[in-house]
């Protein structure tokens, strides 16, 4: 898609409508500001492994769950430090006497807690899964609806 712009804006050299006076700037440099400027958000570098297998096991376990538990989980789910709880959240930092935190401050301490508060959640139920089990990780065992033998107990399963 490049290759046919750069090639386009060479054979036709000029200036763009309704943009002034852009003689001595390269159109093709224009248009690569403006694919700058319009690059979606979702287009990350940097992607979070932990994050994205936390939301996968998350996204497993909620499929598993019937209408009234899914709706506690998903509530529970969405629970910030943010809005509702920001007076609590504000106590517990114990903000007294002369240090004053700033709103952004608060924000930026909110997606640090909640982070947290997810990861460890995440860790307790994995715990939890993992306790009939003798090894391996949870979302692996979750994706292979097979019995394995290495992980089978049988006296769990006859009760």
């Amino acid at each position: 898609f490049q290759r046919s712009v750069k090639k386009i804006l060479r054979d036709e050299p000029g200036e763009l409508p309704g943009t002034g006076d852009q003689s001595a700037k390269n159109v093709f440099e224009y248009f690569k500001e403006f694919l700058a400027i319009i690059e979606s958000p979702t287009d990350k570098k940097v992607v979070d492994r932990d994050e994205e297998r936390r939301k996968l096991r998350a996204d497993m376990q909620s499929r598993t769950l019937d209408t009234a538990n899914y709706l506690e989980y998903s509530r529970a789910r969405s629970v910030s430090f943010a809005n509702k709880y920001n007076h609590k959240f504000g106590s517990w930092i114990a903000t007294e006497g002369d240090m004053k935190i700033a709103t952004k401050a608060y924000s930026i301490l909110g997606y640090f807690a909640y982070e947290t508060v997810a990861t460890i959640m995440d860790l307790a139920f994995m715990v939890r899964h993992d306790q009939t089990k003798i090894y391996g990780d949870s979302l692996e065992r979750l994706k292979l609806s097979y019995c394995n033998p290495a992980t089978y107990k049988p006296y769990h399963h006859g009760k």
